[in-house]
């Protein structure tokens, strides 16, 4: 009985291990998600804002080799 309980609390302390490791890789997975996201949005501003800039411009000339 007493080899059981011990088997027990030994696999308890491990998933414990366990659990808490899933813990830290979740939370380092969402702050790079966070940061991609914020990435993400940074890069669509810039990409609006180029195609604004462009649509003022009027068309783009032919390069010289034309």
């Amino acid at each position: 009985m007493e080899e059981q309980l011990e088997k027990l609390q030994a696999d308890m302390a491990f998933q414990e291990r366990a659990i808490e490791k899933l813990n830290q890789a979740l939370i380092s997975q969402q702050c790079q998600i966070d940061e991609m996201g914020r990435q993400i949005r940074i890069l669509v501003e810039k990409l609006r804002d180029g195609h604004a800039v462009e649509q003022n411009s009027g068309p783009e000339p032919l390069p010289p080799h034309y």
